[in-house]
């Protein structure tokens, strides 16, 4: 630290005091400087009309006799001379007084034997009248005015200061008290708060700012720990569940029924597999890491993958109030929203649930409607809370609470809402607006990943997974060599065979971990440069694909990969839930490059174009 930083205070009242003294004693002396310089000008001018006054009366003697004999000068301290033409003196008042100086011009300050005096200088008929005075009187006066001030500026500065501490020491009281409040303050007395004094104004507001924010910090803190309670709760009862059934078939092996128990376990482990993802995706959505896209995208066929998912599990699901609508967003996270919608409606649904889609006013509308027992109105805000759900005895029925958070979290991102409702008749009625335009993006084309993504059949799937490669052949080279079927067999793993029925059948033998299936699939789409696309028609697998190209240059393409299909058996599902697919479509990939550009051309040429089944 340096010395000048050692003499500045550390308290604020200690510096207010500092700063208002310095600027006090300041003004103070500038202003004393000044009334010092004023008096002393206003007494020589005093002194200067008292000789002019002189200067006149002596003159007047002059000129009536010629001489100075006999003049009366009205102080000791003025001193008179007449000179004639050559500056010789031709007579003194008094007449012992010391020469004076050979001046001319006006009043003038010269420095005599007595000290300073002011002279003055005028023609007169006989030569040259010169009168002097004393600068004494004028000195002495200016002396004492800097003596007074030398002894009141320290003073009122020195009260001033003392006047500012305990004016800022009071003000500042009210500030020391929120400061000791919240210095004893712990994280387990989130409720204190800090006193507002209601005056001075500053002051006040800015108690009122501290209770606000300390307002919200207990509020997020009992978020966080109901968070971190229900989320403990959440992973706690389906590990309790695994370990008792483990526990029981350790105890009791003859009886242990091990296909029942993996099955159980699996089932367990991806409910919480599935809990661990929402909670991952709502604290990247907190801290801001969720970016989501702007493509533009089929919703009602979003809706349409929803539906088919929902139907598996056997509940009927109206659609006939879904039209076509396209929005601007990220695929992935409307695609959660209007999942997690339809799952809540098939849990709290007795019968049936509507869904419906259409533009209105600029807006894209969907409404999920089941007909449950409904959300209260007291209910209606809190039931998009984290780990809210309205069975208070948590009776296990249903997810952890989080679908709802989601569903609201990723509308809002895409600057809609989303609220409930009483559906006609009763049950609850979820409605999520979406803009239809106006977010910014660029447009997507026809061939382009979002724009096919969900083109493919969507009776089937409950599984997906997508992986993209860039090969160094020409996107017809690329897009010819997809449309051959029977080559699938060298690039994609677990395939067998493919035969070519005609130009829009074909017949699959796949051979995954051991389990072998044999299915028919129609071509639904086949456009030259620009995507292929079938889907399983009969056979004991459910599955689909889309592969679509994209050119990079005359020389590069890039190809997207989509396959959608319906696990079925045990290591199927396991392989789901722990990403096995994810890795075979990845290296299905490699091997399609692998594959192509060792050739350098495709191994047949294109068989016809196939449009989509609602286009001519």
């Amino acid at each position: 630290m340096t010395p000048l930083r050692r003499l500045v205070p550390r308290t604020l009242a200690a510096r207010i005091t500092w700063v208002s003294a310095l600027a006090v004693l300041v003004v103070l002396v500038l202003v004393g400087a000044g009334l010092v310089a004023g008096l002393r000008a206003a007494l020589t001018e005093a002194l200067d009309e008292t000789l002019a006054a002189q200067a006149s009366a002596l003159e007047d003697r002059v000129a009536a006799d010629g001489s100075l004999d006999g003049a009366a000068l009205p102080d000791d301290d003025v001193v008179a001379e007449v000179r004639d033409a050559t500056g010789a003196v031709l007579a003194r008042v008094p007449a012992g007084a010391p020469a004076l100086p050979d001046l001319s011009g006006g009043a003038v300050t010269v420095d005599l034997d007595g000290g300073p005096a002011r002279l003055l200088t005028r023609p007169v008929d006989a030569g040259t009248l010169v009168v002097a005075a004393s600068l004494k009187d004028v000195d002495e006066s200016t002396a004492a005015l800097v003596a007074g001030l030398a002894v009141a500026v320290p003073v009122a500065t020195a009260a001033l200061a003392l006047l500012v501490r305990f004016a800022v020491g009071r003000a500042l009281r009210p500030v020391e008290r929120i400061r000791d409040r919240v210095a004893r303050m712990s994280g387990s007395a989130l409720g204190q708060r800090v006193p507002e004094p209601g005056t001075p104004l500053e002051v006040d507001r800015l108690a009122r700012t501290m209770n606000a924010m300390l307002a919200r910090v207990q509020a997020a803190a009992e978020r966080q720990r109901q968070f971190v309670a229900d989320a403990s709760h959440e992973l706690r009862s389906p590990l309790a569940r695994m370990r008792t059934e483990l526990e029981v078939d350790a105890a009791h092996p003859s009886t242990a029924d091990p296909g029942a128990t993996a099955a159980s376990v699996l089932a367990e482990t991806v409910g919480l597999q599935r809990l661990v993802d929402d909670l991952l995706l709502l604290a990247r959505g907190d801290v801001g890491a969720l970016a989501a896209r702007r493509d533009l995208l089929d919703l009602d066929e979003v809706v349409a993958a929803a539906v088919a998912r929902a139907r598996v599990s056997g509940q009927e699901v109206d659609t006939g109030g879904v039209r076509p609508v396209q929005v601007r967003g990220d695929p992935d996270q409307l695609e959660r929203a209007v999942g997690n919608l339809l799952d809540n409606a098939v849990r709290h649904a007795r019968y049936r649930v509507t869904v419906g889609l259409q533009e209105q006013d600029g807006d894209a509308v969907l409404t999920v409607a089941d007909d449950g027992p409904g959300v209260p109105a007291d209910d209606r805000e809190r039931v998009f809370e984290r780990f809210t759900r309205l069975d208070a005895a948590r009776s296990g029925r249903g997810g952890a609470g989080l679908g709802l958070a989601i569903a609201r979290d990723v509308a809002r991102r895409h600057g809609g809402t989303l609220v409930v409702e009483t559906a006609d008749g009763g049950g609850a009625r979820f409605v999520l607006t979406l803009q239809v335009d106006g977010l910014p993006g660029a447009d997507v084309g026809r061939g382009s990943p979002t724009a096919t993504r969900s083109r493919v059949q969507r009776s089937v799937p409950v599984a997906s997974v997508q992986e993209s490669v860039d090969v160094d052949v020409p996107i017809r080279v690329a897009y010819d060599q997809w449309t051959q079927f029977e080559s699938f067999p060298q690039f994609m793993g677990g395939v067998e065979r493919i035969t070519q029925i005609d130009d829009t059948h074909t017949h699959w033998i796949t051979n995954i971990d051991g389990v072998k299936r044999e299915f028919d699939a129609e071509i639904t789409e086949q456009h030259p440069e620009e995507r292929v696309a079938w889907t399983s028609t009969g056979g004991d697998a459910k599955h689909a694909g889309v592969v679509t190209f994209h050119r990079l240059d005359d020389t590069k393409t890039r190809v997207m990969i989509q396959i959608d299909w319906e696990p079925t058996g045990l290591v199927e599902k396991a392989g789901a839930a722990l990403g096995f697919d994810d890795r075979q479509i990845k290296a299905d990939a490699k091997r399609f490059k692998e594959f192509i550009e060792s050739r350098g051309t495709e191994t047949g040429a294109w068989r016809g174009d196939v449009s989509r089944p609602d286009q001519p």
